[in-house]
């Protein structure tokens, strides 16, 4: 590694909605920090929060969006671009391919140093495709190949998406969503027993848990679907819905016994701790932090093959993929799973090790670091000659 580094990362919303691209950004930030690399947050100021403030030793700025969904992009792009100008960084971090990386390019041409971005979803409702909708379409994906010094990429499906738009393999480099390894960790059986007491939860049985935001891509009224069946042939099996969304309410309405709606909480490594089984049943993803949480915290985990999940799982060593358009996929799944305390022991097991072995934050951070080396010695190359 060379000097210190001054990364200043570009994102849509930042330590405002909770949402798992922030999420990972503010997670990952000290382990980058610890790698003598000073970030700094540009991200869009919403009512409430400050133009200016520093969070946990990262300095965060913060541009005005009024108006409709265009305006705001230009205006918070325009104003952000004085920030660049003068705080000078050594890289730009885009974290999505909307408007932040149309600030990111405005940046670049300003100040010339590599331009990082990461893609954050892929599938019919990724980046890309949401990208071909946007006006001047085709121009800010001709800037993007010619200007963006290296993609990092979360999944396959995503890698290929860009393979696709002619980015080249150099310029794309896998770089998965990382998890707090220590935070989120097995327990023993008897810690389990104690956590669920406190939780007011049921010290006996089997817990399946899902976490994350209850919109429609997520699929969860098919888990409730498929657990109101299984719930009568497991009467001691229960299942926590953990978040919330536009869909809570209707989803609550179809829930039968044995579901508890816990909603949005800052103690989800306590309930994942508390659980046995971790769901997903998604028919789109990123790569899912939620997953990855539950991975670390040993569970075995169901999941839907979509996005990042088939990168992350091998199907019935680290976990189990089903089908996103058959539900009876997934109640055999769960089936499986609630019958045989080996293979779900397992599972977790494998989940862990895997979780701390290639995506724990200092292993992520530390190829961050590694890849922004090496895009400031290749600058630094080319200026040589």
């Amino acid at each position: 590694m060379t000097k210190k580094v001054h990364v200043v990362m570009i994102i849509q919303d930042y330590l405002s909605n909770v949402g798992g691209a922030q999420g990972q950004l503010a997670s990952i930030s000290p382990f980058l920090q610890a790698l003598d690399v000073d970030v700094s947050v540009i991200t869009r100021q919403y009512p409430g929060l400050a133009a200016q403030e520093i969070v946990d030793d990262v300095n965060i700025y913060r541009s005005p969006s009024p108006g409709s969904p265009g305006f705001a992009s230009a205006i918070s792009t325009l104003l952000a671009l004085p920030v660049l100008a003068r705080i000078q960084p050594d890289i730009i971090h885009v974290h999505g391919l909307l408007s932040p990386m149309t600030t990111g390019l405005a940046g670049k041409k300003i100040t010339g140093v590599p331009l990082v971005v990461k893609v954050l979803r892929g599938g019919d409702l990724g980046d890309l495709n949401r990208l071909h909708t946007k006006i001047f379409s085709a121009a800010r994906i001709n800037w993007m190949r010619q200007m963006v010094d290296l993609f990092f990429v979360i999944s396959d499906e995503i890698d290929q998406e860009l393979d696709c738009l002619g980015i080249s393999g150099e310029k794309r480099i896998i770089m998965p969503n990382g998890v707090d390894t220590n935070k989120f960790s097995p327990v023993s059986d008897t810690e389990k027993k104690n956590i669920r007491k406190s939780l007011g939860l049921s010290e006996d049985g089997l817990i399946g848990i899902y976490s994350g935001r209850l919109v429609a891509e997520k699929q969860v009224n098919k888990l409730l679907t498929v657990f109101r069946e299984l719930k009568l042939k497991y009467p001691n099996a229960y299942l926590m819905i953990l978040g919330s969304g536009p869909q809570e309410n209707s989803l609550k309405k179809i829930s039968g016994p044995g579901v508890k709606f816990v909603g949005f909480t800052d103690q989800v490594d306590s309930y994942l701790k508390a659980a046995d089984i971790f769901v997903l049943p998604s028919a789109t993803e990123g790569l899912s932090n939620s997953m990855l949480e539950a991975m670390a915290a040993g569970l075995a985990v169901v999941a839907t093959a979509v996005g990042g999940a088939p990168d992350v799982i091998e199907h019935k060593y680290h976990g189990w993929l089903v089908d996103p358009d058959e539900t009876e996929s997934l109640k055999n799944a769960l089936e499986v799973l609630l019958e045989d305390d080996e293979l779900r022991k397992k599972l977790g097991t494998n989940a862990r090790k895997k979780m701390e072995d290639e995506y724990a934050f200092a292993v992520i951070a530390k190829r961050m670091r590694e890849m922004y080396d090496r895009l400031l010695n290749n600058r630094h190359a080319e200026m040589m000659n």
